[in-house]
């Protein structure tokens, strides 16, 4: 597949600010929009792969190669955090690592997160692999959308599938926002409440391909969008009512920057050899980043 440059900036921009978010640097209350941008990054990637006829066959290949990149470095990920645990935790704690470890591989920990305790609960930072809940949403996205896509096209076909797109999202947030005061943990952890931000990215992807000709490279464009993006990792804190309408603007400015791939900015800012480097192994730092701050306070009794 083609690698598009300011997506693997995109990812770097997320990584670190969900890093940052989680060890607490002052300026960062809203890094954890770094698993939106993520979000919808993979929406439009998906689309992207599936936008062919959806056969056994892709779907299988698919599969396999999304399986190949995540569970290797998961899996280890997991030894190590259960070696560690191992040494540093209790045993009733480290019998809900076993548990947690297994839901993680198994691409359903947001399930057991969510009926345990709240992403910003403080005695969140004492899961090593609480962060894992992201990659459950993103692995059950991946199983639903070709089945989505396949029902989206049968449907009323005469429908432009931008506009369909755009219904589902609306529909979504709508449904998030209604019930986000009384089901909060369960809105912030599970995929259907997660969805309007992955097709997001799919609608993009489907308004570049539809229309070529309304290109949005501009450097004004470019600018402003990444500025607002920032503003909101910087502004955003844990007390905002999230997901739902809040995360609409961040994630709709998500996909203008990754349409945005031609003009001079986007090459020099996120396209910088910098950026691609952490994009390229932002996997791998937010997969370890979060059990090495977990453990370096158990062991050390203090911030990092």
């Amino acid at each position: 597949m083609k690698i598009f440059y300011n997506i693997q900036g995109l990812r770097g921009l997320a990584v670190i600010s969900v890093i940052f978010f989680h060890y607490g640097f002052e300026y960062f209350q809203g890094g954890f929009l770094g698993v939106d941008i993520f979000f919808v990054i993979s929406g439009y990637l998906m689309s992207l792969i599936l936008d062919k006829k959806i056969s056994y066959k892709t779907l299988l290949n698919f599969y396999l190669k999304r399986i190949k990149r995540i569970l290797p470095a998961l899996i280890f990920v997991v030894f190590i955090s259960l070696l560690l645990g191992f040494l540093l935790i209790s045993e009733n704690s480290y019998e809900r690592l076993g548990k947690t470890s297994l839901s993680s591989i198994f691409f359903t920990s947001n399930f057991y997160y969510w009926r345990e305790w709240g992403y910003f609960d403080l005695n969140s930072l004492n899961k090593p692999l609480l962060h894992t809940w992201s990659l459950s949403v993103e692995m059950q996205f991946y199983l639903i959308f070709p089945i989505l896509l396949l029902s989206i096209n049968f449907f009323f076909k005469k429908i432009n599938i931008i506009y369909k797109l755009i219904f589902i999202i609306i529909s979504f947030m709508f449904f998030t926002e209604l019930i986000i005061e009384e089901k909060k943990i369960a809105s912030f952890y599970l995929m259907p409440f997660r969805l309007s931000e992955f097709l997001i990215g799919s609608m993009g992807y489907y308004y570049e391909k539809n229309y070529k000709t309304l290109k949005i490279n501009k450097n004004y464009v470019f600018i402003l969008s990444l500025g607002l993006l920032l503003f909101f990792i910087l502004y955003y804190d844990k007390n905002i009512k999230f997901p739902g309408l809040n995360s609409l603007l961040p994630c709709i400015i998500t996909l203008i920057l990754i349409l945005n791939k031609e003009n001079y900015l986007s090459k020099k800012i996120l396209q910088n050899k910098i950026l691609l480097f952490i994009g390229n192994i932002s996997y791998s730092l937010y997969l370890i980043h979060w059990p090495l701050f977990v453990y370096y306070r158990l062991y050390t009794f203090k911030e990092p």
